[in-house]
Protein backbone atom coordinates (compact mmCIF):
# COMPACT_ATOMS: atom_id res chain seq x y z
CA UNK A 1 0.00 0.00 0.00
CA UNK A 2 1.29 3.45 -0.93
CA UNK A 3 2.51 5.60 1.96
CA UNK A 4 1.48 9.20 1.43
CA UNK A 5 3.39 12.21 2.66
CA UNK A 6 0.23 13.65 4.24
CA UNK A 7 -3.37 12.65 4.89
CA UNK A 8 -5.79 15.53 5.42
CA UNK A 9 -9.11 14.92 7.15
CA UNK A 10 -11.75 17.41 6.01
CA UNK A 11 -12.20 19.20 2.67
CA UNK A 12 -13.40 22.46 4.12
CA UNK A 13 -11.65 25.65 3.13
CA UNK A 14 -8.80 24.94 5.56
CA UNK A 15 -8.12 21.43 4.28
CA UNK A 16 -8.39 22.50 0.64
CA UNK A 17 -5.95 25.39 1.11
CA UNK A 18 -3.47 23.15 2.93
CA UNK A 19 -3.68 20.53 0.18
CA UNK A 20 -2.97 23.14 -2.52
CA UNK A 21 0.17 24.30 -0.71
CA UNK A 22 1.37 20.74 -0.08
CA UNK A 23 0.69 19.69 -3.68
CA UNK A 24 2.78 22.58 -5.03
CA UNK A 25 5.65 21.46 -2.81
CA UNK A 26 5.56 17.99 -4.33
CA UNK A 27 4.25 16.16 -1.26
CA UNK A 28 1.83 13.31 -2.05
CA UNK A 29 -1.40 14.24 -0.28
CA UNK A 30 -4.94 12.93 -0.13
CA UNK A 31 -7.94 14.71 1.41
CA UNK A 32 -10.75 12.64 2.98
CA UNK A 33 -14.19 14.26 3.12
CA UNK A 34 -17.39 12.72 4.49
CA UNK A 35 -19.72 14.88 2.39
CA UNK A 36 -20.55 14.62 -1.29
CA UNK A 37 -18.74 17.85 -2.13
CA UNK A 38 -15.90 20.05 -0.83
CA UNK A 39 -16.35 23.30 1.04
CA UNK A 40 -17.46 22.67 4.61
CA UNK A 41 -19.34 25.79 5.74
CA UNK A 42 -18.85 27.34 2.29
CA UNK A 43 -21.92 25.50 1.11
CA UNK A 44 -24.86 26.23 -1.18
CA UNK A 45 -28.27 24.57 -1.27
CA UNK A 46 -29.64 24.01 -4.78
CA UNK A 47 -33.35 24.17 -5.57
CA UNK A 48 -33.40 22.69 -9.06
CA UNK A 49 -37.19 22.77 -9.38
CA UNK A 50 -37.14 26.59 -9.40
CA UNK A 51 -33.59 27.02 -10.74
CA UNK A 52 -32.47 28.75 -7.58
CA UNK A 53 -29.85 28.43 -4.84
CA UNK A 54 -29.07 29.85 -1.42
CA UNK A 55 -25.95 29.88 0.75
CA UNK A 56 -26.61 28.52 4.22
CA UNK A 57 -23.16 28.49 5.78
CA UNK A 58 -20.82 31.41 5.17
CA UNK A 59 -22.56 33.62 2.57
CA UNK A 60 -19.59 35.90 1.92
CA UNK A 61 -15.85 36.29 2.45
CA UNK A 62 -13.37 39.11 2.74
CA UNK A 63 -9.79 39.47 1.56
CA UNK A 64 -7.73 41.33 4.11
CA UNK A 65 -5.05 38.63 4.46
CA UNK A 66 -2.43 39.09 1.74
CA UNK A 67 -1.38 35.43 1.70
CA UNK A 68 -4.92 34.18 1.15
CA UNK A 69 -5.71 36.87 -1.40
CA UNK A 70 -2.68 35.73 -3.40
CA UNK A 71 -3.53 32.04 -2.92
CA UNK A 72 -7.06 32.57 -4.19
CA UNK A 73 -6.32 35.20 -6.83
CA UNK A 74 -6.46 32.96 -9.92
CA UNK A 75 -9.60 31.21 -8.70
CA UNK A 76 -11.33 34.51 -7.95
CA UNK A 77 -10.75 35.71 -11.50
CA UNK A 78 -13.02 32.92 -12.75
CA UNK A 79 -15.90 33.63 -10.35
CA UNK A 80 -18.79 36.14 -10.61
CA UNK A 81 -17.93 38.18 -7.52
CA UNK A 82 -20.38 40.77 -6.23
CA UNK A 83 -19.25 43.36 -3.63
CA UNK A 84 -21.09 42.92 -0.36
CA UNK A 85 -22.71 45.75 1.57
CA UNK A 86 -20.79 44.62 4.65
CA UNK A 87 -18.88 47.22 6.66
CA UNK A 88 -15.74 45.12 6.20
CA UNK A 89 -13.60 46.14 3.19
CA UNK A 90 -13.05 43.76 0.27
CA UNK A 91 -16.04 41.61 1.18
CA UNK A 92 -17.79 39.65 -1.56
CA UNK A 93 -20.51 37.13 -2.24
CA UNK A 94 -20.56 34.93 -5.32
CA UNK A 95 -23.46 35.01 -7.74
CA UNK A 96 -24.63 31.44 -8.08
CA UNK A 97 -23.38 30.28 -4.69
CA UNK A 98 -20.44 30.49 -2.30
CA UNK A 99 -19.54 26.83 -2.88
CA UNK A 100 -18.15 27.75 -6.30
CA UNK A 101 -15.08 29.02 -4.44
CA UNK A 102 -14.05 25.70 -2.82
CA UNK A 103 -14.91 23.82 -6.01
CA UNK A 104 -12.53 25.96 -8.04
CA UNK A 105 -9.84 25.84 -5.34
CA UNK A 106 -10.15 22.04 -5.15
CA UNK A 107 -9.51 21.52 -8.85
CA UNK A 108 -6.71 19.00 -9.48
CA UNK A 109 -6.49 18.00 -5.80
CA UNK A 110 -6.84 14.37 -4.71
CA UNK A 111 -10.05 14.65 -2.67
CA UNK A 112 -11.95 11.47 -1.80
CA UNK A 113 -15.60 12.39 -1.24
CA UNK A 114 -18.11 10.36 0.79
CA UNK A 115 -15.27 8.99 2.91
CA UNK A 116 -16.20 9.22 6.59
CA UNK A 117 -13.08 8.75 8.73
CA UNK A 118 -13.65 6.36 11.62
CA UNK A 119 -10.20 6.10 13.19
CA UNK A 120 -6.70 7.50 12.83
CA UNK A 121 -3.92 5.60 14.57
CA UNK A 122 -0.16 6.09 14.55
CA UNK A 123 2.11 3.07 14.77
CA UNK A 124 5.80 2.63 13.85
CA UNK A 125 5.95 6.21 12.58
CA UNK A 126 3.05 5.84 10.14
CA UNK A 127 -0.54 7.06 10.40
CA UNK A 128 -3.25 4.62 9.37
CA UNK A 129 -6.62 6.21 8.65
CA UNK A 130 -9.67 3.96 8.25
CA UNK A 131 -12.97 5.02 6.73
CA UNK A 132 -16.56 3.78 6.87
CA UNK A 133 -16.31 2.48 3.29
CA UNK A 134 -13.59 0.04 4.34
CA UNK A 135 -10.72 2.02 2.83
CA UNK A 136 -7.39 2.45 4.62
CA UNK A 137 -4.84 5.18 3.95
CA UNK A 138 -1.25 5.31 5.19
CA UNK A 139 0.66 8.55 5.65
CA UNK A 140 3.75 9.96 7.31
CA UNK A 141 1.87 13.08 8.43
CA UNK A 142 -1.73 13.72 9.45
CA UNK A 143 -3.51 17.08 9.24
CA UNK A 144 -6.98 17.18 10.79
CA UNK A 145 -9.19 20.15 9.85
CA UNK A 146 -12.59 19.02 11.15
CA UNK A 147 -14.17 20.37 14.38
CA UNK A 148 -12.35 19.36 17.55
CA UNK A 149 -15.08 17.10 19.00
CA UNK A 150 -15.06 15.11 15.77
CA UNK A 151 -11.25 15.03 15.77
CA UNK A 152 -11.31 13.64 19.31
CA UNK A 153 -13.55 10.81 18.15
CA UNK A 154 -11.35 9.67 15.27
CA UNK A 155 -8.24 9.87 17.46
CA UNK A 156 -9.79 7.87 20.31
CA UNK A 157 -7.13 5.17 19.93
CA UNK A 158 -4.79 7.74 21.49
CA UNK A 159 -6.74 8.32 24.75
CA UNK A 160 -4.59 11.10 26.19
CA UNK A 161 -4.61 13.00 22.90
CA UNK A 162 -8.38 12.52 22.53
CA UNK A 163 -8.90 13.88 26.05
CA UNK A 164 -6.70 16.87 25.26
CA UNK A 165 -8.79 17.64 22.16
CA UNK A 166 -12.03 17.39 24.13
CA UNK A 167 -10.63 19.82 26.68
CA UNK A 168 -9.50 22.13 23.89
CA UNK A 169 -12.98 22.02 22.34
CA UNK A 170 -14.48 23.22 25.62
CA UNK A 171 -11.84 25.95 25.79
CA UNK A 172 -12.57 27.43 22.36
CA UNK A 173 -16.32 27.01 23.03
CA UNK A 174 -18.15 26.02 19.87
CA UNK A 175 -21.46 27.75 19.13
CA UNK A 176 -24.22 25.88 17.26
CA UNK A 177 -26.50 27.55 14.76
CA UNK A 178 -29.89 26.73 13.25
CA UNK A 179 -30.33 27.79 9.62
CA UNK A 180 -33.67 27.82 7.78
CA UNK A 181 -34.77 28.29 4.19
CA UNK A 182 -38.11 30.09 3.79
CA UNK A 183 -39.39 29.89 0.20
CA UNK A 184 -42.13 32.25 -0.96
CA UNK A 185 -43.43 33.26 -4.37
CA UNK A 186 -42.79 36.87 -5.34
CA UNK A 187 -45.25 39.22 -6.97
CA UNK A 188 -44.48 39.15 -10.69
CA UNK A 189 -41.26 38.10 -12.44
CA UNK A 190 -37.79 39.11 -11.27
CA UNK A 191 -35.46 40.27 -14.02
CA UNK A 192 -32.19 39.66 -12.18
CA UNK A 193 -31.15 37.58 -9.18
CA UNK A 194 -30.27 39.67 -6.13
CA UNK A 195 -29.10 39.17 -2.55
CA UNK A 196 -30.00 41.31 0.45
CA UNK A 197 -28.74 40.90 4.00
CA UNK A 198 -29.98 42.29 7.27
CA UNK A 199 -28.97 41.65 10.89
CA UNK A 200 -31.45 41.83 13.75
CA UNK A 201 -31.37 42.40 17.49
CA UNK A 202 -34.00 39.74 18.08
CA UNK A 203 -34.32 36.88 20.60
CA UNK A 204 -34.78 34.26 17.87
CA UNK A 205 -33.40 35.64 14.61
CA UNK A 206 -29.85 36.96 14.15
CA UNK A 207 -29.91 37.64 10.41
CA UNK A 208 -31.82 37.06 7.20
CA UNK A 209 -30.34 36.78 3.71
CA UNK A 210 -32.96 37.27 1.04
CA UNK A 211 -32.15 35.65 -2.29
CA UNK A 212 -34.41 36.70 -5.20
CA UNK A 213 -34.74 34.58 -8.30
CA UNK A 214 -37.05 34.80 -11.24
CA UNK A 215 -38.08 33.63 -14.67
CA UNK A 216 -40.39 35.06 -17.31
CA UNK A 217 -43.52 34.16 -15.37
CA UNK A 218 -42.61 33.68 -11.74
CA UNK A 219 -40.32 35.06 -9.04
CA UNK A 220 -39.15 33.49 -5.81
CA UNK A 221 -37.74 34.81 -2.56
CA UNK A 222 -35.58 32.39 -0.61
CA UNK A 223 -34.85 33.77 2.84
CA UNK A 224 -31.97 32.19 4.72
CA UNK A 225 -32.58 32.70 8.43
CA UNK A 226 -29.77 32.36 10.96
CA UNK A 227 -30.92 32.03 14.56
CA UNK A 228 -29.51 34.04 17.45
CA UNK A 229 -26.72 32.62 19.57
CA UNK A 230 -28.89 32.21 22.67
CA UNK A 231 -31.73 30.57 20.77
CA UNK A 232 -29.30 28.26 18.99
CA UNK A 233 -27.70 27.13 22.25
CA UNK A 234 -31.03 26.75 24.07
CA UNK A 235 -32.64 24.73 21.27
CA UNK A 236 -29.68 22.89 19.74
CA UNK A 237 -30.99 19.47 20.78
CA UNK A 238 -34.71 20.16 20.44
CA UNK A 239 -37.04 18.46 17.98
CA UNK A 240 -36.53 19.83 14.46
CA UNK A 241 -40.27 20.34 13.86
CA UNK A 242 -40.66 22.25 17.12
CA UNK A 243 -37.71 24.53 16.37
CA UNK A 244 -38.93 25.09 12.80
CA UNK A 245 -42.34 26.18 14.03
CA UNK A 246 -40.87 28.67 16.51
CA UNK A 247 -38.51 30.21 13.95
CA UNK A 248 -41.15 30.34 11.23
CA UNK A 249 -43.57 32.17 13.52
CA UNK A 250 -40.81 34.59 14.54
CA UNK A 251 -39.94 35.32 10.91
CA UNK A 252 -43.59 35.85 9.93
CA UNK A 253 -44.09 38.27 12.82
CA UNK A 254 -40.82 40.12 12.23
CA UNK A 255 -41.34 40.60 8.49
CA UNK A 256 -45.15 40.67 8.47
CA UNK A 257 -45.30 37.74 6.06
CA UNK A 258 -47.71 34.92 5.38
CA UNK A 259 -46.56 31.36 5.98
CA UNK A 260 -43.98 30.38 3.31
CA UNK A 261 -44.64 27.65 0.76
CA UNK A 262 -41.69 25.69 2.15
CA UNK A 263 -39.59 25.95 5.30
CA UNK A 264 -36.49 23.77 5.59
CA UNK A 265 -34.10 23.39 8.53
CA UNK A 266 -30.37 22.73 8.85
CA UNK A 267 -28.46 22.49 12.13
CA UNK A 268 -24.78 23.38 12.43
CA UNK A 269 -23.39 21.86 15.63
CA UNK A 270 -20.03 23.63 15.29
CA UNK A 271 -20.85 26.85 13.48
CA UNK A 272 -18.49 29.26 15.27
CA UNK A 273 -16.02 29.42 18.13
CA UNK A 274 -16.24 32.06 20.84
CA UNK A 275 -12.58 31.97 21.86
CA UNK A 276 -10.22 30.94 19.05
CA UNK A 277 -6.69 30.03 20.08
CA UNK A 278 -5.04 33.00 18.31
CA UNK A 279 -2.45 30.68 16.78
CA UNK A 280 -2.31 29.28 13.26
CA UNK A 281 -2.50 25.58 14.14
CA UNK A 282 -2.29 23.19 17.08
CA UNK A 283 -0.06 20.23 17.78
CA UNK A 284 0.36 17.83 20.70
CA UNK A 285 3.91 17.71 21.97
CA UNK A 286 3.60 13.98 22.64
CA UNK A 287 2.25 12.93 19.22
CA UNK A 288 4.55 13.37 16.27
CA UNK A 289 3.59 14.30 12.71
CA UNK A 290 0.10 15.46 13.67
CA UNK A 291 -1.34 18.95 13.20
CA UNK A 292 -4.84 20.34 13.67
CA UNK A 293 -6.03 23.38 11.77
CA UNK A 294 -9.30 25.16 11.04
CA UNK A 295 -11.53 27.88 12.36
CA UNK A 296 -10.87 27.04 16.03
CA UNK A 297 -7.34 28.43 15.71
CA UNK A 298 -7.63 31.96 14.30
CA UNK A 299 -11.36 32.57 13.89
CA UNK A 300 -14.51 31.43 12.12
CA UNK A 301 -14.29 33.34 8.84
CA UNK A 302 -13.44 31.52 5.63
CA UNK A 303 -10.32 33.62 5.21
CA UNK A 304 -8.96 32.80 8.67
CA UNK A 305 -9.75 29.10 8.29
CA UNK A 306 -7.83 29.17 5.00
CA UNK A 307 -4.91 30.95 6.65
CA UNK A 308 -4.78 28.26 9.33
CA UNK A 309 -4.57 25.55 6.66
CA UNK A 310 -1.92 27.50 4.76
CA UNK A 311 0.32 27.91 7.83
CA UNK A 312 -0.14 24.26 8.83
CA UNK A 313 0.95 23.18 5.36
CA UNK A 314 4.01 25.43 5.53
CA UNK A 315 4.95 23.80 8.83
CA UNK A 316 4.51 20.31 7.39
CA UNK A 317 6.69 21.18 4.39
CA UNK A 318 9.47 22.58 6.56
CA UNK A 319 9.38 19.50 8.85
CA UNK A 320 8.44 16.92 6.21
CA UNK A 321 9.36 13.34 7.01
CA UNK A 322 10.10 11.73 3.65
Amino acid sequence: MQILDCIIVGAGISGITASRVLMRSGLKTVVLEKSRGPGGRATTRRFDEIEANADHGAPSFHLSERLIHEEWSNALKTLPLVPSLSSLPQTYWIKGGINQLPKVLAKDLDIRLNETVLTANRSDGIWKVSTASGQEFLGRNLLVTIPLPQAANILSTHPELSDNLSTLARQVDYIPRWTFFAMTKSEGPIEESTLQHRSYDHPVIASIHTNRFGSDNLGWDIRVIQTSEKFSVDFVNENRELVSEKVCQAMMSLLNLEKPENFLAHRWLYAFVRKPLAQAFWQDKNVQNLLLAGDFTLGSTLELAALSGYRAAEHLISHATK
